[in-house]
């Protein structure tokens, strides 16, 4: 038994997004960032509360790849977690394309 960890990600997005949220390096400055079709992939993803593992699985690329898309991904939004760098996703509406 146990929680689900969809329903704990989703849980922790929701009490960050009533949160203040830092400005990080930019300042809150808007700066346009551009994405790989990959990054995006791995994006939406990550913002369906997959785990690394599985986001491997889905895409069919090594585990040290997706953490390396993730790791470029944060840099990318000047976020410091995951759950950040959903709210910011979500926010930007970068995968709205």
């Amino acid at each position: 038994g146990g929680i689900p960890g969809s329903f704990v990600k989703k849980l922790h997005l929701q009490a960050m997004s009533q949160a203040k949220h830092a400005t990080g390096l930019t300042g809150g400055r808007s700066v346009e960032v551009r994405y790989t079709p990959q990054q995006k992939r791995v994006m939406k993803l990550l913002c369906e509360g997959n785990s690394y593992r599985q986001i491997a699985d889905e895409l069919g690329i090594k585990f040290s790849t997706v953490r390396s898309h993730i790791e470029l991904i944060y840099k990318k939004l000047d976020v410091p977690n995951e759950t950040e760098a959903v709210l910011k996703i979500r926010e930007q509406g970068i995968l709205d394309d």
